[in-house]
């Protein structure tokens, strides 16, 4: 069975490669889930001075349908949906749908947007049969996610809501 670094270091260098040959090491830590995905930061190590353009460090985020079962069977629980559906739809469906429109965001988006969001360095829509992946900047140092299960406070608020009406 093939080890899971290595199957996400596969994908981070079919993700750069045009650069793939310069890619000295990959430094794997697991993340915290988000919300329907897998998330693992890469730290990269690049073989060439001249390649300051490329990253070293990078989010791979991978649609986990294990994890919309998860919430598609606390909302059964809840009684707020049917067996097996999430808004009316199947959870598998419903998270291609969710990450294949995320790609587009990050591919139409992010090169003309105003306000500051991850660069999309590589992305592979979700099919029947292909997990879909996405390879994101790594805003660590520069940016948080707040817990947004306690909320957000007014400072924040109004950070979202001026960084919306940029759009």
């Amino acid at each position: 069975m093939e080890d899971q670094y290595e199957h996400l270091s596969r994908i981070v260098r079919r993700g750069f490669a045009n650069s793939a040959g310069q890619l000295e090491s990959i430094k794997w830590e697991p993340v915290d889930p988000s919300f329907a995905s897998d998330v693992n930061r890469a730290k990269l190590s690049w073989k060439a001075l001249v390649v300051s353009e490329l990253p070293t460090a990078v989010f791979l985020k991978i649609p986990s349908v294990e994890r919309m079962m998860l919430i598609a069977n606390t909302l059964q629980r809840l009684g707020l949906e049917k067996p097996g559906e999430i808004f009316g739809t199947n959870p598998a469906e419903l998270l291609k749908i969710a990450h294949n429109q995320e790609c587009t965001i990050y591919r139409l988006l992010s090169a003309e947007t105003p306000i500051r969001m991850p660069k999309c360095y590589y992305s592979e829509a979700r099919t029947d049969t292909d997990d879909g992946v996405l390879i994101l900047e790594d805003l660590t140092d520069v940016a948080n996610t707040p817990d947004l299960a306690a909320g957000l406070s007014l400072t924040q608020l109004k950070v979202l809501t001026k960084q919306i009406s940029l759009l």
